[in-house]
């Protein structure tokens, strides 16, 4: 009997830690979805697909992209202005309701999903 407590206490924790990593989804994953700047709401939204699509849309304009994360912390943003490209890089905190985005020159915008 006192072999098995320690094991059943052993399997008790590997369950739970399963449990805590499963809640926490990848920022890869956890970004999916649309995203509103919490200083502007109402004015734009970010929408960030599984594909790696990204849309941005404030009124009726309208900007089509792709991000790549490219590490967990790190997402690289390509969007098109009519025939021109723009490439940036930023640092992403992604929660389950709000994310923190901080772009090359150090300014950080922070967003709250939309349902």
């Amino acid at each position: 009997m006192r072999t098995v407590r320690p094991l059943l206490a052993v399997c008790l924790a590997l369950v739970v830690a399963g449990f805590a990593l499963a809640a926490d989804p990848k920022p890869q994953e956890a970004i999916v979805g649309k995203w509103e700047p919490q200083d502007a709401k109402g004015k734009a939204v970010l929408e960030f697909f599984k594909d790696g699509k990204l849309k941005i849309t404030a009124g009726d304009f309208m900007v089509d992209g792709t991000y790549k994360f490219t590490t967990d912390d790190m997402v690289e943003l390509k969007m098109t202005f009519g025939t021109e490209t723009k490439t940036e890089k930023a640092k992403v905190k992604v929660g389950e309701k709000e994310m923190e985005m901080t772009v090359g020159d150090g300014k950080t915008t922070k967003f709250t999903r939309l349902k």
